[in-house]
């Protein structure tokens, strides 16, 4: 085994091969983005727009502009855009799953009439066309020779519908040609799931082969043709999701615990059926929440009325006139509850503990005895989330979720976050070099692979104190220090 160099995120498999290379990538802990490309969001609303019938969607796309309200588009950009770095970017900070949500659509300088193409969306359509932003991801793999994506196709991040409630007005000519010039641009990089089933292929043999993107497809049929050399995402994805309701905080947190507890028995079971075990720690906030933004922001002499009517309904103690009056407002509140659950799966995988947790339930004796033991908390194959930002954080604080020029010095105020890349790199470095000591069937009767493992291990861990799980008191933005108590 090579020593541990310094682990890098852009190149984090590579850095950890030694101890993962007889892993497949459903053992790993896969870091992802929710609705990967709103970072790039124009104003115009997409023809086939997610939550809009396709009529409501023409309607807004053709006309808004004529009437000259794109400041509505604003606004509903702002209720759209979940993430500020750019593909490359979450690439480069260690993201292995993207969430690449498209339709077939006018430009967003376009009416609806003139040519249509494939843009990605949320509500709004993007400014580039998709495969732009695919040409991205093929230059980052053609960069990183020891780095394995997962990217996942649907219009709304659903696996399972197909044809017209899928994408809406779309032939099937239409999509399987985007599919062919998809698979043409990423050629041998494509994992062929009709030669071998991902769970019986190590990571050491993706690299070996250059099968370094796996893709999941909704619509399979219509939209690959019923390829299958790609995977299905209605049988060969499994999402979860455990984003958790805003205005039920400790249900949210408590619930998310209870997966996380249960999660290697679900892998498990799921890997089995050469299934990806995904998880989404994203939302929306209740739909009311939406509107009174729009009150806020169009009604301005009611706003602090309305601010009031809407801080109420997140039930959080003390926060009594503060409304997240964007998405991003709303997912950055999110992410600073449910980071101490991702917390509480790295301190329970602490090998340590786990050990003691573990005795304690076979009846180990000492002072565990007669205690009850919390169990030991595992993560799903891939999780995604909302507002990623530099060095692989999550946004937990209160400023803007706007894309950015340039990475900030240090952590300013509104700009906390914490390390969920390193937490999820260190639940994977765990899982390999646990499955190093099986294969030698001890720790010490391999000392290079110990040394590399302490190594590595000692140095996210170094990595993740620098942005640790922080909480403060700041109850006129719903950020409280304890609570709730659980």
């Amino acid at each position: 085994l090579a020593s541990a160099q310094e682990l890098s995120l852009q190149n984090w498999m590579g850095g950890l091969a030694p101890a993962i290379k007889n892993l497949s990538i459903l053992d790993l802990a896969l870091p992802g983005t929710h609705d990967t490309m709103t970072y790039d969001l124009s104003r115009r609303i997409s023809d086939g727009a997610n939550d809009l019938p396709p009529s409501v969607s023409w309607i807004l796309h053709e006309i808004a502009p004529i009437l000259g309200i794109a400041e509505v588009g604003q606004f509903i950009r702002s209720q759209a855009v979940t993430q500020r770095l750019n593909i490359t970017e979450q690439l480069e900070n260690g993201v292995r799953f993207l969430d690449f949500r498209i339709m077939y659509t006018a430009g967003p300088e376009s009416g609806s009439l003139a040519q249509h193409d494939w843009y990605c969306l949320h509500l709004v359509e993007t400014n580039q066309k998709s495969m732009l932003y695919l040409r991205a991801l093929k230059a980052f793999l053609d960069a990183h020779e020891s780095e394995v994506v997962v990217i996942w196709l649907s219009r709304h991040g659903s696996s399972c519908k197909s044809g017209n409630d899928q994408y809406p007005g779309v032939s099937a000519a239409v999509k399987q040609q985007f599919w062919s010039t998809f698979r043409e641009l990423f050629g041998g990089y494509i994992f062929d799931p009709s030669r071998s089933r991902l769970n019986a292929t190590t990571y050491a043999e993706l690299i070996t082969t250059g099968q370094r993107l796996v893709v999941y497809a909704s619509d399979h049929s219509e939209f690959t043709g019923g390829d299958e050399r790609v995977y299905d995402a209605c049988t060969h994805l499994s999402n979860t999701l455990k984003g958790g309701d805003l205005t039920d905080i400790p249900g949210s947190i408590s619930s998310l615990r209870t997966e996380f507890a249960s999660s290697a028995q679900k892998r498990a079971q799921l890997k089995a059926n050469d299934q990806l075990y995904l998880l989404s720690m994203a939302g929306s906030p209740p739909a009311s929440v939406t509107t009174d933004a729009a009150k806020i922001k169009y009604l301005p002499l009611a706003k602090d009325s309305i601010r009031k009517k809407c801080a109420a309904l997140f039930r959080i103690p003390n926060m009594t006139d503060w409304c997240p009056e964007t998405l991003g407002d709303a997912e950055q509140l999110r992410n600073y509850y449910l980071q101490a659950v991702l917390e509480e799966v790295a301190v329970s995988g602490n090998e340590t503990a786990a050990m003691a947790k573990r005795a304690a339930l076979v009846g180990g004796g000492g002072e565990h005895e007669g205690r009850e033991s919390s169990p030991v908390l595992s993560l799903p194959g891939a999780i995604y989330l909302d507002a990623l930002d530099y060095g692989g954080l999550i946004r937990t604080g209160i400023g803007p979720l706007e894309p950015h020029t340039g990475e900030e010095n240090g952590v300013e105020s509104g700009n906390e976050g914490y390390s969920y890349i390193d937490t999820l790199l260190l639940f994977n470095a765990r899982a390999g070099c646990a499955s190093l000591r099986e294969a030698k069937g001890d720790i010490g009767a391999d000392n290079d692979g110990a040394e590399f493992c302490q190594k590595v291990i000692a140095q996210i861990q170094a990595r993740r104190a620098r942005n640790p799980a922080r909480s403060w008191n700041d109850p006129a933005h719903g950020r409280l220090l304890g609570w709730p108590h659980q």
